[in-house]
């Protein structure tokens, strides 16, 4: 039987699951107000609403579908701005009529290409004739407004996108510049593949190290070999490109 000190130490005792604390910075900069064109209301029964941080404004969206459409493309590295519910745009429909739409994101390039993007389920795209919408607007815009115009629907992104990008976020906004640049400089020796598992456990720091690689594998230091879930048992090898 245990007695009163050793349940005393097995109840303080650290959870092992639980990652350790990571440096922050004294002062949090406040998060930035939607750059939207229009206010979202976050009270709705009907649809999953909410916001993430994108260069640290406040990004909304207004349903399950746009947020994980909006955290694939943050997730993808030629991206480095994406607003939500960018400035309306104008186009002549089939009947001569002119019309306005608001995309659902705006994604910019580091060389300025930008691209609207509307997001429909898949099951509502002919009903709610979104494609012809992106079809005409493609057509007709300026590219002053942006260079391409595309429709994604919940058909464009697999399971493992979904897992991939919610990590690559979780990831992203628990930052450790000292887990970072440990993973880096084991990355830069790598010769051939391993796994997440071996690197995590030459970083040494536990569940932060295994965010550290998420993040590397994010900014292109390191590259999975199979498309799959990002976990303990994934192959990655050294990338030749960096964020």
């Amino acid at each position: 039987m245990m007695t009163l000190q050793e349940r005393l130490q097995e109840y303080l005792r650290p959870d092992p699951s639980l990652l350790a604390p990571v440096p922050s910075d004294e002062f949090i900069p406040e998060v930035k107000l939607t750059r939207g064109s229009r206010k979202i209301d976050l009270h709705s029964k009907a649809n999953v609403r909410g916001f993430f941080d994108v260069n640290g404004f406040m990004t909304f969206y207004e349903s399950g579908g746009e947020r994980k459409i909006g955290l694939h493309f943050l997730a993808m590295k030629e991206f480095v701005d994406i607003v939500e519910q960018p400035a309306v745009v104008y186009y002549v429909d089939d009947q001569g009529i002119t019309r306005h739409h608001t995309f659902d994101w705006l994604l910019i390039k580091a060389d300025g290409t930008k691209v609207l993007v509307a997001v429909k389920p898949a099951a509502l795209v002919e009903k709610s004739g979104v494609d012809r919408i992106v079809e005409l607007v493609a057509s007709q815009i300026s590219t002053a407004t942006a260079d391409f115009v595309l429709l994604a629907t919940d058909k464009d992104l697999t399971p493992v996108d979904h897992f991939n990008n919610e990590l690559i976020y979780r990831a992203q906004k628990s930052k450790s510049p000292k887990d970072d640049k440990a993973v880096t400089q084991i990355a830069k020796k790598l010769r051939g593949e391993t796994t997440i598992a071996d690197l995590v456990e030459a970083v040494g720091v536990g569940g932060n190290g295994f965010f550290a690689v998420v993040r590397a594998i994010a900014n292109g230091r390191l590259v999975p070999t199979t498309y799959r879930d990002i976990d303990y048992d994934a192959v990655v090898t050294r990338g030749r490109k960096k964020r």
